[in-house]
């Protein structure tokens, strides 16, 4: 037997995850530098999201697995506007051969993580990343 009376439960969906397909470059400043560093995106098949960064770049020693940045990303489209996200660093590989010799690819977590969710610009200071999560900031 059906009736027509409404279900207890809805059904609840998440919001599409932004995707780093979206953006070129990305930017950002590690707590133990005095610089900024901006990097083209790289959307690769095999690594996932990633950035090129030269194997003697100064910022390399700087970088750790498990880290969390505050990461400004631009979009493809210059209309949209640029959106921080906290980022964490998911892979550094060795070295590579071939198109990209004498780089580390520096792979990153995809965004949509609840606890990686777009914070506004204003609100994230450089190298408090890691504390967006306890609500440090």
């Amino acid at each position: 037997m059906t009736t027509d009376t409404p279900s207890p439960f809805r059904s609840v969906s998440a919001p599409p995850a932004p995707t780093f397909e979206a953006y070129h470059c990305v930017e950002f400043h590690p707590p133990s530098l005095g610089a900024c560093y901006q990097f083209r995106l790289w959307h690769l098949d095999r690594f996932g999201p990633c950035l090129m960064v030269g194997a003697g770049s100064r910022v390399l020693g700087h970088l750790r697995v498990g880290d969390t940045l505050a990461m400004k990303y631009y979009p493809s489209e210059r209309s949209r506007p640029h959106v921080v996200i906290p980022t964490r660093i998911g892979r550094i590989n060795p070295p590579v051969e071939g198109r990209f010799r004498g780089h580390v690819l520096v792979g990153l977590s995809a965004p949509g993580d609840p606890l990686q969710e777009p914070v506004p610009a204003a609100r994230v200071r450089p190298g408090r990343a890691a504390a967006l999560g306890a609500g440090a900031i």
